[in-house]
């Protein structure tokens, strides 16, 4: 029998008193500050070949959108 698993949605919310809503808001702009950091740090010269970190960048930019696309599917699924 599986227990139930805590989240970092979870952990968010019990430990700055806050509802589900303010989390979601709150690691949506910690995303985007992270895709902005990603992108700044790509522009700048570094030991590593920029067709190597294009490659890095473009499998995370898929990474996040099938994770994406199933947490809309699971929600989907959760609401009937």
């Amino acid at each position: 029998m599986r227990g139930h698993k805590v989240s970092a949605f979870d952990c968010y919310m019990k430990q700055y008193d806050v509802f589900e809503e303010q989390v979601y808001c709150e690691f949506y702009k910690q995303v985007e500050i992270a895709w902005l950091d990603i992108n700044q740090k790509c522009l700048k010269p570094t030991a590593v070949p920029m067709l190597i970190l294009v490659h890095i960048v473009n499998l995370s930019r898929v990474l996040a959108v099938i994770y994406n696309e199933g947490e809309t599917t699971i929600h989907m699924l959760g609401n009937r």
